[in-house]
């Protein structure tokens, strides 16, 4: 996953290469300020962070993973019940797919959807 910085750059780059072209563009047309605002638009839609949409099993997974990390910081590594930073994920899955097979999930996912499909 790149990070953050990189992001960033590149959207500046990109919203850059954007800014020429809308110069380039003034130049060679007569009724520039038509493709000036649909330029501006785009411009926009490139600087805007998208947010990603929730779903029910990442809200629980990262409900899980804070649940398990808060419990594993009480214990050390020698405890039985430790589990290893690299290990913590297959465990928050092993939790959602037992949690799959109670019979609140659907009414709970569908609760969920309900309340953030609203867009």
């Amino acid at each position: 996953m790149a990070s953050t910085q990189l992001v960033n750059a590149i959207k500046r780059e990109k919203v850059a290469v954007v800014d020429d072209i809308s110069k380039f563009l003034e130049t060679k047309f007569d009724n520039y300020d038509e493709i000036s605002d649909l330029i501006k638009e785009f411009r926009d839609n490139l600087s805007t962070k998208k947010k990603k949409k929730l779903t029910f099993y990442n809200e629980y997974i990262s409900k899980e993973m804070k649940r398990i990390n808060s419990e594993q910081k009480e214990l050390n590594e020698d405890d039985d019940d430790f589990i290893p930073k690299n290990k913590r994920m297959k465990e928050a899955t092993k939790c959602w797919k037992k949690y799959q097979t109670t019979k609140n999930f659907q009414k709970e996912k569908d609760a969920f959807e309900a309340n953030n499909n609203s867009d």
